[in-house]
């Protein structure tokens, strides 16, 4: 999945907590200047947006209501939509069942909150 070098990315970030998503949408403006970043607050929100837009890379928290993130990977992972963006799950839960449930239900990588720049941007390129 490395993204160095692209323009005009669009990346998706769901997560419940408006701090996490303005922290990240930074993270990711400073790397790509001319991203295009939306957002969401929970698995439907995400759901919905895949299926209307197209995402080089979806950002999606392992804790939300409604409808989680390892629940959203697994529908997504069984959706039949003709493209699936790569899905980088983000958690500050570091229990290693949890973990491991949320891997195995489709993601590319996963970052343990709080991380840094420097997490985000090796794991991306």
């Amino acid at each position: 999945m490395p993204l160095a070098g692209y323009s005009n990315l669009r990346f998706l970030i769901v997560d419940d907590h408006a701090v996490n998503r303005l922290v990240l949408r930074q993270i990711l403006l400073n790397q790509w200047p001319d991203a295009v970043i939306v957002e969401g607050e929970d698995g439907f929100a995400a759901l919905c947006l895949i299926e209307k837009l197209t995402f080089d890379l979806v950002f999606l928290d392992m804790v939300m209501p409604n409808l989680d993130g390892i629940q959203t990977a697994q529908r997504l992972s069984l959706s039949d939509l003709p493209s699936k963006p790569p899905l980088i799950g983000l958690t500050a839960n570091v229990n290693p069942q949890d973990l491991e449930a949320f891997y195995i239900a489709g993601l590319s990588g996963l970052l343990l909150k709080p991380f840094k720049s420097e997490q985000l941007t090796s794991l991306i390129f």
